[in-house]
């Protein structure tokens, strides 16, 4: 997972003022955690502003799929609005991939139920009597 810092483009800019080096790691270590939830992010950008004596915080993440995930976030300061940006984001995350994943297998899994399903109502075609068939004709039915 050390690795995955390299591939992951983490662009962290600011609007209407500078931003010390603290603060920008803070919010690359930030983003950075939204890859434990979906390795597969390409890119995330973090928008840090203050307008009106608030700290906006904005996050752009895309994946190679193509989808993109924005979020933003405002608080009394980055960290803590970073902090709650983040909660947001890792539900998006989550979310997304459970989408991607999903859509792949969904039928998949419908097919092989409704073989099951035949299954057990008509006997075994090799001759062999099936399990259903047994207790049925243990109970006298």
């Amino acid at each position: 997972m050390a690795n995955r810092r390299n591939e992951v483009q983490i662009e962290v800019t600011s609007r209407h003022q500078t931003v010390s080096d603290k603060t920008r790691e803070f919010a690359v270590d930030r983003a950075m955690k939204l890859t434990r939830y979906n390795d597969r992010i390409t890119s995330i950008q973090v928008i840090l502003d203050e307008a009106h004596d608030e700290f906006v915080v904005e996050m752009i993440v895309k994946a190679d799929w193509g989808s993109t995930l924005v979020a933003k976030q405002t608080g009394d300061g980055y960290r803590a609005a970073l902090d709650a940006l983040l909660v947001k984001l890792e539900r998006q995350v989550k979310k997304d991939k459970e989408k991607h994943r999903n859509h792949k297998h969904k039928h998949d899994g419908l097919k092989g139920q409704a073989d099951t399903d035949s299954e057990s109502e008509e006997p075994e075609a090799d001759g062999e009597p099936s399990y259903d068939d047994i207790v049925r004709k243990r109970l006298g039915e």
